[in-house]
């Protein structure tokens, strides 16, 4: 059991803690969020044009 933690320690260190592991982890969240704020606007702005 004392090695495995260990090889997480190890792990967590070398790999987790770099900036492209972080960016790989958070990628996906903020591309959902981009995306939908873009959606939002998008449709806000063609209700707005649709009122005038």
């Amino acid at each position: 059991m004392n090695k495995l933690w260990t090889v997480i320690s190890q792990t967590y260190a070398n790999q987790v803690k770099t900036w492209s592991f972080l960016l790989f982890i958070l990628s996906p969240f903020l591309l959902i969020g981009i995306s939908g704020g873009v959606g939002y606007f998008s449709g806000k702005v063609s209700s707005e044009q649709s009122t005038d």
